[in-house]
């Protein structure tokens, strides 16, 4: 039984945008933080914002007689008008869950002024990684705790065996969906100058958001004439992702931006070094040349690929990975960290 708890009852809600179900990293995160708070024995609901207006949000949420309200940034937007009637009731601390900084992504002066009047309401942040909260500290928003809770280490451990089997096609699969600011479309252009080593891309991720980006890929794929090397999935299930992992040799992430990207944890889980281009958390998490590669530009690609066609360096590696994963904290520690932060808005 959680410090909470024991203190004096407390009713926590988790509230957000579409959902909860949804098939992408921020969503996976918040299923796992709710699981790992309830295990811990605290009262948390779940709640959608969606066809709510703010009066009726903030009715539901008196009527539940809460206390912590965790939001998903990724509606800021819309949660502003309802922390403004919030404020109104100093029973409530409103703690802020910042995947990613939205004026940083489109760079646009509305998503800005947007973000700090949301900051400004909010008593807490909590940031799912030490990017996000740099950034946070840049958009000169009035100062509030913050806390850095970066993913906890996926739940399923399975064995790892450092010879992992080789084949003679080097396996790449890049786990995200079709979109823009994901680059897959730059990930097809770079590895079709790529000749000299045997290569075979899985991508996995929904191929419906961005129909017309999804077809711009299909015909690289056409015109580069690779459509016996490059496989897209679609959307596929976390249990068919588990199957899917062990056989790939190698986790591509041609991201611009990730604020952490659950896709590394999960292929450091099944042994899989990565090689990643995107700016933010990548940068800080990969090892470069223990656990895998972190370069500025695609154009490195081939650099990378030649030094991973090794069997022995990709074991070698492989081993890092899974080291790496098992000193990860879990979720339930995670969870923990969350409710002593939360404690201490009960203490102020």
């Amino acid at each position: 039984m959680g410090k909470l708890y024991s203190s004096s009852p407390v009713n926590i809600a988790l509230l957000y945008p579409g959902q909860l179900h949804t098939c992408s990293g921020g969503y996976i995160y918040n299923r796992s933080l709710l699981a790992a708070l309830r295990k811990r024995e605290l009262k948390v609901i779940d709640l959608s914002i969606d066809n709510k207006t703010p009066s009726q949000l903030a009715t539901i949420l008196e009527k539940q007689r809460i206390s912590f309200l965790i939001q998903d940034s990724l509606a800021y937007s819309a949660l502003t008008p309802l922390n403004l009637i919030l404020r109104q009731s100093p029973t409530i601390s409103i703690l802020g869950l910042i995947h990613n900084i939205h004026s940083h992504l489109d760079h646009s002066a509305y998503s800005l002024t947007a973000e700090q009047e949301y900051l400004n309401t909010l008593n807490g942040l909590i940031c799912v990684s030490d990017t996000i909260a740099s950034a946070i500290s840049s958009l000169n928003a009035e100062p509030k705790p913050c806390l850095v809770l970066n993913p906890g280490r996926p739940h399923s451990a399975p064995a790892c065996s450092s010879e992992r089997q080789n084949s003679e096609s080097l396996k790449l699969i890049c786990v995200a969906h079709l979109l823009p600011p994901k680059r897959q479309l730059e990930l097809i252009q770079a590895l079709a100058k790529i000749h000299e080593i045997d290569w075979q891309l899985t991508l996995v991720g929904s191929m419906m958001l961005d129909r017309n980006y999804t077809r711009k890929i299909q015909q690289e794929i056409q015109h580069h004439q690779l459509t016996s090397k490059v496989t897209c999935l679609g959307e596929v299930s976390r249990e068919d992702l588990s199957v899917l992992y062990p056989q790939q040799d190698i986790l591509v992430q041609p991201s611009q931006f990730e604020s952490f990207g659950l896709v590394l944890l999960e292929a450091f889980q099944f042994g899989i070094p990565v090689v990643s281009f995107a700016e933010g958390e990548p940068k800080q998490f990969i090892k470069n040349g223990e656990t895998g590669f972190w370069y500025p530009e695609l154009s490195h690609l081939s650099q990378a690929l030649a030094e991973l066609s090794s069997p022995n360096i990709r074991n070698r590696m492989s081993e890092a990975c899974y080291q790496q994963h098992l000193r990860w904290p879990s979720w339930s520690v995670q969870a923990e960290r969350l409710e002593n932060f939360m404690q201490t808005f009960l203490q102020s």
